[in-house]
């Protein structure tokens, strides 16, 4: 608010969190942006000349599969009264891109059956070569997502659970629906209909490496630079008021962090001289800490009156007086103490301002050591806190998760794809796509905090996609040589593997209009990790295959 002579910026303790609320609403709109390019998008990319052999409807089915999924995974899990937390709301942007990237799959390797084979001989020789794939990346993605439910974060483990589920709901519609989809209209092809009309065609018309080290280096220099922890004000919305808080408190005010409250739990005597010794000993020692400026404690102000007054508060029944007395002078006080019915104080609390001469994570664990070391039971608390927190355990539990995540992929790939080496590099390019979207992510200005983790969760199922799809490609090919193999595998999933690359970065997008930090910083990491993803895939895969490959004995 302002007028011509005052400026006032403004927030509460509740700010945060209603401004937090409003992040899903602010991206609605762009869920129907987003499914409208990826409907033309797909249409496009599955556009042939020839009117028989189009597979625009195939792809606009394709697009319905994934909102149906969707639709399935949130409406199951909220029947089970799972909790649908603010950062879920990414996942449909997400969902939409694993079901697409599955649908390419299944149409190219329905193109590359032969025209004259029956619709079911068809649908067999389809799924034969794109099951196992479409099985690798689902179970990979679903994998990666599943672990992250073991997350000490609330939204970390909501947005794995929902996106999980979404991912198993997209398998099933992309090997049922889809699959029927993919039957009517390979029926409607065999009977040389329109695929707009379904009018009959008369048979005589024509149917109408020193770059990856660059790489490396640059990803390895990035996460040497990574920042931990979430910036409060990133939380709400760009237009909020808040930001304008906390730019004015940035501004004015840079030399100070939180006001935190000190709340004393137990019930005390405080007019014994012994009680007022403990509590001034801790009163000090918060005041000692290099990073607190000072403290704002009704007791020490009430101990100063009565002193500046010559009142004596030694007995329970006079300090009662007193005190209530001196409230009624400095109303500033009433709500730091919380009486009993019968007048005695339940609990009380006091406040410490501290300075930014440190990390908000070492000023929150300073804190609450000092707070233990008490004799009396203290409790420190601010509302920031619970964003705080994560410092203390995000790298930890980020690197924790990626490597069990790692581990099971290889283990998934071992399994799936027969053959040591090419399982070998498919864990090399998920960990040389972490470290490439870790560093990156750091040079475009994301830290790492819970909503950058839940990506970084994410980004390990998506950066085995591509390199599976690849990777099975060449060792299921009848090529006899690994040159041969890798042009066939790249014949055969290229196209369909640009195709999911481009639409999931089409799907997701519109979210850098986001007025939410949320919801940007995933489009930043999906971006990255498809952008890696799909390098590795078309790449350094078919290039390391190769060369490594040459010795036979591997395949």
């Amino acid at each position: 608010m302002s007028s011509t002579s005052i400026q006032v910026s403004y927030s509460t303790s509740m700010s945060m969190q209603w401004e937090f609320e409003k992040s899903p609403g602010s991206v609605i709109y762009l869920f129907s942006i987003t499914y409208a390019i990826a409907i033309t998008f797909s249409i496009i990319s599955c556009w042939r000349l020839d009117n028989v052999r189009t597979k625009v409807w195939v792809a606009a089915c394709g697009v319905l599969s994934t909102g149906l999924a969707v639709l399935s995974g949130f409406g199951l899990l909220l029947l089970l009264d799972q909790p649908f937390v603010m950062t879920v709301a990414s996942c449909p942007f997400m969902i939409l891109g694993i079901g697409l990237d599955d649908m390419f799959i299944m149409i190219s390797c329905w193109q590359r059956t032969c025209v004259l084979d029956s619709v079911p001989d068809r649908l067999a020789e389809t799924y034969k070569d794109a099951a196992v794939s479409i099985t690798i990346t689902t179970l990979t993605d679903a994998l990666a997502l599943f672990l992250g439910c073991s997350s000490p974060f609330g939204s970390v483990r909501s947005f794995c659970l929902y996106a999980g589920v979404s991912i198993c709901f997209c398998y099933l519609y992309s090997i049922t629906f889809l699959g029927a989809c993919m039957a009517f209209n390979g029926k409607r092809e065999a009977e040389n209909k329109h695929w707009f009309t379904c009018a009959k065609i008369p048979e005589d018309l024509p149917s109408s490496s020193s770059k990856a080290f660059g790489y490396l280096a640059v990803s390895i220099y990035g996460c040497f630079n990574l920042n931990e922890g979430l910036d409060i004000k990133n939380l709400a919305l760009d237009e909020s008021y808040l930001i304008n808080y906390y730019n004015n408190q940035g501004q004015h005010f840079a030399e100070y962090s939180c006001n935190v409250m000190v709340a004393v739990k137990q019930p005390l005597a405080y007019w014994d001289a012994d009680e007022q010794k403990h509590l001034h000993r801790c009163i000090s020692n918060f005041e000692s800490l290099n990073f607190v400026n000072g403290t704002l404690a009704w007791f020490l102000s009430f101990v100063q009156y009565a002193n500046a007054t010559n009142l004596n508060i030694q007995s329970q029944e006079s300090f009662q007086t007193h005190l209530s007395d001196f409230l009624e002078l400095n109303t500033m006080f009433k709500h730091d103490i919380n009486f009993t019915t019968d007048n005695n104080i339940q609990a009380s609390r006091f406040f410490v301002q501290t300075l930014n001469n440190a990390s908000t994570k070492d000023m929150m664990i300073g804190l609450r050591k000092t707070a233990e070391e008490c004799p009396v039971d203290l409790l420190v608390y601010h509302p920031a806190f619970i964003y705080f927190d994560q410092y203390t355990v995000i790298m930890d539990n980020t690197i924790q998760t990626v490597m069990v995540a790692v581990i099971v992929m290889l283990g998934v790939s071992l399994i799936l794809i027969p053959s040591p080496l090419c399982s070998f590099w498919v864990a090399f390019a998920i960990c040389s796509v972490i470290v490439g979207v870790v560093g990156f992510m750091a040079l475009w200005g994301v830290s790492l905090d819970s909503i950058s983790m839940i990506n970084l969760v994410m980004c390990i199922g998506f950066s085995v996609d591509f390199s599976a799809h690849i990777s099975y490609s060449f060792v299921s090919s009848p090529k006899s040589d690994v040159n041969g193999k890798a042009i066939d595998a790249l014949a055969r999933l290229g196209y369909p593997i640009l195709q999911g690359a481009l639409s999931t970065i089409l799907g997701v997008v519109v979210l850098c209009m986001s007025g939410s930090y949320i919801f940007r910083t995933f489009f930043k990491i999906v971006f990255l990790v498809i952008t890696f993803g799909l390098f590795h895939g078309l790449v350094f895969i078919p290039v390391f295959l190769t060369l490594f490959g040459a010795f036979g004995k591997w395949f």
